[in-house]
C-alpha cells in the first residue's frame, strides 16, 4: 500500500502481458493486487504477481529515474531484484537491484490508474510502501 495514496501495486484489468505497465489503484480485493516475495539473494526479492504470475521488473531493465515499472516474466535479470528498505513506521521502499532507484507514483498522484516508476531515493511519501498481509 502506497503511503501518498493508500492504494495498492496493481495490474491494469488483471492483463497477464508481459511489458504490462504497473499502476496504482484503490484496493478491489483482487488477485492483481497480491504479490509474493521470494528470495533472490544478497537480501534482494522478486516480486511475482499472483494473478498473472510474471514479476515486477523495471522497464527494459531501464536505469534511469522516470522509468516504468512493468511486469515480466522470471528471467534472474538485476531489475528483478528488490530491496525493502526499511522507511520507519511501518513502510519500507522497494529499492531496484539494477538501477538502485525506488519504486514511487508518477507526478506524486494520489489518483486511481497512475503509473508506478522507479525514482531517486528521496523520503517522500509517494516513495514509501507497506506490505500488508493477506493470510
Amino acid at each position: 500500500m502506497n503511503k501518498n495514496s493508500g492504494t495498492y501495486l496493481d495490474i491494469p484489468g488483471g492483463s497477464t502481458t508481459a511489458g504490462a505497465a504497473i499502476e496504482q489503484w484503490q484496493n478491489t480485493a483482487c488477485a492483481c493486487q497480491l504479490s509474493t516475495f521470494h528470495p533472490s539473494g544478497g537480501g534482494a526479492w522478486t516480486v511475482k504477481n499472483v494473478d498473472s504470475n510474471p514479476n515486477l521488473d523495471a522497464r527494459d531493465s531501464s536505469s534511469a529515474a522516470g522509468a516504468a515499472l512493468v511486469q515480466n516474466a522470471a528471467s534472474g535479470v538485476g531489475s528483478q531484484k528488490w530491496t525493502l528498505v526499511d522507511a520507519g513506521g511501518g513502510y519500507c521502499k522497494l529499492q531496484n537491484a539494477n538501477s538502485t532507484l525506488v519504486a514511487g507514483v508518477a507526478q506524486s498522484s494520489t489518483a486511481n490508474g497512475a503509473t508506478v516508476v522507479q525514482w531517486d531515493n528521496a523520503n517522500l511519501d509517494d516513495r514509501l510502501w507497506k506490505t500488508v498481509r493477506i493470510n
